[in-house]
């Protein structure tokens, strides 16, 4: 596997692993260094390979930032999409802390987030990854949810 990463004048690629982590929180520090005292939200997008049972998108983030009101928004955003979690069809939580996500933990940057988007093992999740619409549409619901914590930010 290998990780892409497109930041302002480069274009790198790492590979997964140890490696892409330490990639992942360079950038994160160089960002944060470059303008601080610019507003900075760190999303790490993933699609997920999880048991047939589950679908839809969870968020992960420190204990710390689990109420953060961008987490609380870009969730309420994917339930109302009906992109939200769902184990064999009863609603979840989507936003779980883990205290041992590595690039989450040691991060620069608050809030700080890992969305899977879905599971590769859901059929819908899967079509959904699979085709430019379906990514779309995540594109829209996280720029929306972002477009509104910013305005509310501004107020």
């Amino acid at each position: 596997k290998r990780l892409f990463y497109n930041t302002p004048g480069e274009s790198t690629i790492v590979f997964a692993g140890r490696d892409g982590l330490m990639k992942r929180l360079e950038v994160v520090e160089r960002i944060a260094q470059d303008n601080p005292h610019h507003l900075k939200i760190f999303i790490s997008l993933h699609f997920d390979h999880a048991p047939w049972y589950i679908s839809g998108a969870r968020l992960f983030t420190t204990q710390s930032q689990a109420h953060h009101p961008f987490l609380q928004l870009l969730a309420h955003s994917f339930r109302e999409a009906r992109l939200g979690l769902t184990i064999r069809s009863l609603d979840q939580q989507m936003i779980n802390s883990h205290n041992q996500l590595f690039v989450l933990v040691h991060g620069a940057i608050t809030p700080r987030m890992l969305i899977e988007l879905g599971n590769f093992n859901d059929e819908r999740d899967r079509s959904l990854m699979l085709n430019a619409r379906g990514r779309e549409q995540y594109a829209h619901i996280i720029i929306d949810a972002l477009q509104k914590f910013l305005r509310k930010q501004n107020d």
